[in-house]
């Protein structure tokens, strides 16, 4: 899903070997034979806009995104199986991307890069995409932006015209496996990127990642996570628009690789929600002065914390069940967002932290059900959330705080949350 100021855009994949049969709004719009991937436009009110099927084949969408108004879908077959992509045959595993226009009509498809998307995001009118290289060079969007790799791992982060046109591209380049988990563009238009580096025997003096800018130049942060595969160091980095680079941390020191995918920036800093693994290994952040700081975890998750120099971490113990979705600031603090699966029910649990006091709230439940649902947020620039909500369970009931309950009857719905 990708959202912003002016609505949602969500893609589907289907695998229906016979037809199905997809609507919106209770309305039977669309009929597919076969396997594909289904775009959905809604408007920032949740109505929904346009209903269009993309692909036919053994394919689907990558990663979806939108801005100015319009909405750019990103497809790939990893399985090199050919497939039809808005009336156009495609015999290849390349990446290629589609822009919708406000009323859902496509343009014509056109090769990005041959390797994949990892996550597309709007802003302004352009789009930031990272994307994972390999150590061959590439050639790169629209018409054809020539990208050598400086790593053996690399993390391409790119700003591009909706029509895939290439505004500058940044590298992110380590001797250990790279991999990006979380990309945001704030209030400011600032790009905010969170990733790990690990998977290999660091050097003497650590695994170095080196960031590419525009002005000032390459900045180098050094992992220090030990030879384990699993384990991996947190990096955070910023961008201004332009492409040139303001931040880049370790911030955190041997989490197991993927387990760090939440995060949320403001003004004042930047937030994780790290799991813990019930609380069997501490939390290491930099202390700022070239030291870390060991927090002994007691919960399933911990709330870590930076200032705006992405120093002088605090860590919250949050003693919750389940697992962390989102991380947001709002107007009156920090809201942690995470799921909740009991005695076959399912739940959407609200945890409000004071940063500045050290404390956490008592969880408040935003949305249950009587039966296990499967969750996914996106954020609005204004803040507010719309979550992607799976009824894979058959689920009869769907209440949300505040509002009335929604009697389910169909596998996935769209909606809003306080």
């Amino acid at each position: 899903a990708g959202a912003s100021d002016d609505g949602l855009a969500v893609a589907l994949r289907t695998a229906a070997e016979e037809v199905d049969q997809i609507s919106v709004g209770g309305t039977a719009d669309l009929t597919l034979a076969g396997s594909g991937s289904v775009i959905a436009r809604f408007d920032e009110q949740g109505e929904p806009v346009w209903l269009r099927a993309a692909t036919r084949g053994n394919t689907g969408a990558l990663a979806v995104g939108v801005a100015a108004g319009e909405t750019i879908a990103f497809f790939g077959a990893n399985s090199g199986d050919t497939y039809q992509l808005e009336g156009h045959m495609i015999a290849d595993r390349d990446v290629w991307a589609v822009r919708y226009d406000a009323s859902g009509e496509p343009g014509t498809p056109y090769r990005l890069c041959p390797s994949t998307v990892d996550a597309a995001v709007g802003v302004e009118d352009s789009m930031i995409i990272a994307t994972t290289l390999g150590r061959e060079p590439i050639e790169f969007g629209q018409p054809g932006v020539p990208i050598e790799p400086l790593g053996d791992s690399t993390i391409a982060i790119a700003r591009l015209s909706l029509d895939g046109e290439v505004m500058w591209v940044r590298q992110l380049a380590g001797s250990g496996l790279v991999t990006v988990e979380n990309l945001q563009v704030d209030a400011a238009g600032r790009i905010a990127i969170l990733g790990q580096i690990g998977g290999s025997a660091p050097g003497p003096s650590g695994r170095p990642l080196t960031l590419s800018a525009g002005e000032p130049d390459a900045q180098t942060v050094v992992s220090t996570a030990g030879d384990d595969g699993l384990l991996a160091d947190t990096w955070l980095a910023r961008y201004s628009v332009e492409g040139d680079l303001l931040q880049s941390a370790i911030v955190l020191h041997g989490a197991p690789l993927g387990a760090v995918q939440i995060s949320a920036w403001s003004s004042e800093g930047v937030h994780l929600a790290v799991p813990t693994e019930a609380g069997r290994f501490p939390v290491v952040v930099p202390d700022g002065e070239g030291g870390t700081l060991a927090h002994d975890a007691q919960a399933p998750l911990a709330f870590v914390s930076f200032d705006s120099e992405l120093k002088a971490a605090t860590v919250i113990d949050l003693p919750l069940s389940g697992s962390p979705l989102a991380v947001r600031t709002t107007s009156t603090g920090l809201r942690v967002y995470s799921s909740r699966t009991e005695s076959a029910t399912g739940a959407l649990q609200i945890t409000t932290v004071d940063v500045t006091q050290g404390v956490a709230g008592t969880p408040s439940v935003a949305l249950e059900s009587d039966r296990p649902l499967e969750l996914s947020l996106a954020t609005r620039v204004d803040g507010s959330l719309v979550s992607a909500v799976r009824n894979g369970w058959n689920a009869t009931r769907i209440a949300r705080a505040g509002f009335e309950d929604v009697i389910a009857d169909a596998p996935l719905y769209v909606m809003s949350l306080p």
